[in-house]
């Protein structure tokens, strides 16, 4: 059973071209209301459309610790890797949830890159519709 912890980077199956692509584990906390709560980046990300908009970064996406499992394959090294995003995002993620407007995520992580492929974000990486 994968055990996730901050400055991992982990190999994760996905489906597409974006074979190369990696998630590293931000933060982990415990929420009363979704259990254990996994905070990642996903890197290196290549869309499977052409578009102008290419998206090769994701600083945050905030996951059900059992729903990250279904695509956590290899834990690949520790990394530090500093990205002023993440620390924005996770910001505006958080005063969305204690304003009981966001969530986290319990699908599949590949299901979810999917899904954020096809939608439209600010440059926040906070979801438009």
């Amino acid at each position: 059973m994968a055990v996730f912890v901050p400055g991992q980077c982990w190999i994760y199956s996905n489906m597409g071209k974006a074979a190369n692509s990696r998630f590293v584990v931000r933060a982990v906390e415990y929420l009363p209301t979704f259990g254990t709560v996994v905070h990642l980046s996903v890197l290196d990300l290549e869309p499977e459309e052409e578009t102008s908009g290419v998206v090769v970064r994701i600083s945050h996406l905030p996951f059900a610790e059992a729903a990250l499992r279904h695509n956590a394959l290899e834990m690949e090294a520790y990394l530090l890797i500093d990205d002023p995003g993440v620390e924005e995002s996770y910001a505006i993620w958080q005063s969305a949830f204690m304003a009981g407007e966001a969530g986290v995520w319990n699908q599949p992580l590949t299901q979810v890159l999917h899904l954020l492929e096809y939608a439209e974000m600010d440059a926040a990486g906070v979801l438009l519709s």
